[in-house]
């Protein structure tokens, strides 16, 4: 995250839902393939990341994984499963830490680097409320503005 942001730890966080995709190169086996991150609100208005999920509703699940690989799994980073990004050719999990850590695809440094990735709206249909830790910050900021 930015150097501004703030990281919740189990909020929760509901609609409207955002689901942002950017193209990454997997860790593991060098891959390239997009990974995702979901933004909603939490605290009646505010808009955040929702990192370390726990617990989402199916429809949104459903809705992520029209664009990503995403599974439930154990992070030793974070010391618990969460759903996370993985690779679909190796199955290496890419982990929030890794893809929102500053300068990363989902914490860009300069606002330019927000038009690399695609932000889509998820419908009005898809209701209920994520476990999962918020974060926000001028990244955010920045790719709900420019991307």
């Amino acid at each position: 995250m930015h150097d501004d942001s703030e990281l919740g730890h189990d909020d929760l966080i509901g609609p409207p839902y955002h689901i942002v995709v950017g193209g990454n190169a997997c860790y593991q086996c060098g891959a390239p393939h997009d990974v995702a991150a979901i933004v909603g609100t939490f605290h009646g208005d505010a808009r955040c990341f929702a990192l370390y999920i726990r617990e989402l509703p199916d429809q949104l699940l459903e809705a992520v994984r029209e664009h990503v690989e995403i599974e439930e799994s154990f992070s030793k980073t974070a010391g618990h499963a969460y759903y996370a990004n993985h690779c679909p050719q190796c199955n290496a999990l890419c982990g929030d830490h890794y893809l929102h850590r500053p300068g990363a695809i989902f914490a860009p440094l300069e606002p330019e680097e927000a038009t690399k990735l695609r932000v889509i709206e998820v419908g009005p249909s898809v209701s209920g409320h994520m476990h999962a830790s918020s974060a926000y910050g001028t990244s955010l900021e920045w790719i709900l503005e420019f991307a």
